[in-house]
């Protein structure tokens, strides 16, 4: 019953293609990108090849994606050489054919390079304790500093990802890894097995010294990802995420539509934890409970922080906003989410005291002459 109410919901929220609000020419839609990504950890630089496979709905001469940061060395569309324009203020790159394309499906395929950021936006690095880590952070629209992309959330595509990475690293996307293999140089060639068709700010990558602990939950393989040597004091989140699941599973009556889920904590602040589906990036004091201290109130946080995160893998990932100003809605029902979850798994919290005063906040803020309508 849930799950038709679900998609009755859906079916009325569900704008029509043409009232979608977008930035990019409309008559162009992806299909899947197959990225192969090599990151420079060390010079903080990132090579890589995106072939974009995307339809036409009719004959156009350019076609436009999202790019920020990014130099682009070469672009073939179909297999023939593509001019290609940059726009820096609007963040797009430009690719047009010598003659029309025509409707249909077609191949982009491009060369380029880019930096990895200071910061938790777009492809970054984390530094802590001489030890490097890499990840992305993509909402609401910084794919475009990782690749060359239709940036906006419903357009949405398949994403096959590889990376060339060091021998000895963990490296992480939203599915599992399909193969690995040895390269020269320490190197290793590891390819993701293909997503879903998702939105591109949901996509993933992490690279580090890290190590998972595991377990299953509705035959989903669930783990925490976190540095070698800390993985024991995310066991609590761990045991929280496949209560969870079980839990979501019922009562959304569909089930989690991929093969495993990792919750990947990241050392100090990442702006916030981000439900990339498969792989929700953390704060990792919001994975992490001292098993030596054991305090109440660090277990309450990393529950309602992973009940929160695991509710968009639903609604904002399984489900998607059209445009970014429906965003409130996506994060106002994982909020709602997490706490009627709680209420169900551990009502001794008295999970509905918190959502009051998390309300009155709310309110006192809105309150405000400053607070828009």
């Amino acid at each position: 019953m849930r799950a038709v109410l679900l998609i009755a919901l859906l079916a009325l929220a569900g704008p029509a293609a043409a009232q979608i609000p977008s930035q990019l020419p409309r008559g162009v839609d992806p299909v899947a990108y197959d990225l192969t990504l090599t990151p420079d950890p060390e010079r903080l630089t990132f090579e890589a090849r995106v072939e974009v496979r995307f339809k036409a709905a009719a004959p156009t001469q350019r076609i436009v994606l999202n790019a920020a940061g990014l130099e682009i060395a070469e672009a073939r569309l179909d297999g023939r050489p593509a001019a290609v324009s940059l726009n820096a203020a609007a963040e797009t790159a430009t690719f047009s054919a010598p003659r029309p394309i025509a409707r249909g499906g077609h191949s982009l395929s491009i060369a380029y390079r880019g930096r990895i950021l200071d910061g938790p936006a777009g492809f970054f690095h984390i530094d802590q304790g001489g030890k490097r880590m890499l990840a992305t952070q993509f909402e609401p629209s910084d794919a475009r500093r990782l690749l060359p992309v239709f940036d906006e959330p419903a357009k949405k595509a398949v994403f096959a990802l590889t990376a060339i990475v060091p021998q000895g690293q963990l490296a992480l996307s939203n599915m599992p890894e399909a193969a690995s293999e040895p390269l020269a140089g320490g190197l290793r060639k590891v390819r993701f097995q293909p997503t879903p068709p998702m939105s591109s700010y949901l996509l993933f990558f992490g690279l580090g010294d890290l190590e998972r602990l595991s377990a299953e939950a509705d035959g989903v393989v669930v783990s925490v990802v976190m540095r070698r040597g800390e993985q024991e004091k995310g066991r609590y989140a761990l045991q929280a995420a496949t209560q969870l699941l079980h839990d979501y599973d019922a009562y959304f009556g569909v089930k989690y539509p991929l093969p495993k889920l990792d919750l990947v904590g990241a050392p100090g602040e990442v702006g916030g934890s981000m439900e990339n589906w498969g792989a929700i990036l953390f704060s990792d004091y919001h994975l992490t409970v001292d098993p030596a201290a054991d305090a109440a109130a660090d277990r309450q946080l990393v529950f309602n922080t992973v009940a929160h995160e695991m509710a968009h893998q639903w609604f904002g990932d399984l489900v998607t906003m059209a445009w970014w100003d429906d965003l409130w809605l996506n994060e106002g029902f994982a909020n709602w989410m997490a706490t009627k979850a709680t209420v169900r798994l551990h009502p001794e919290w008295s999970p509905q005291l918190d959502a009051l005063g998390d309300k009155d906040r709310a309110m006192r803020t809105d309150a405000q002459g400053a607070a828009h309508p």
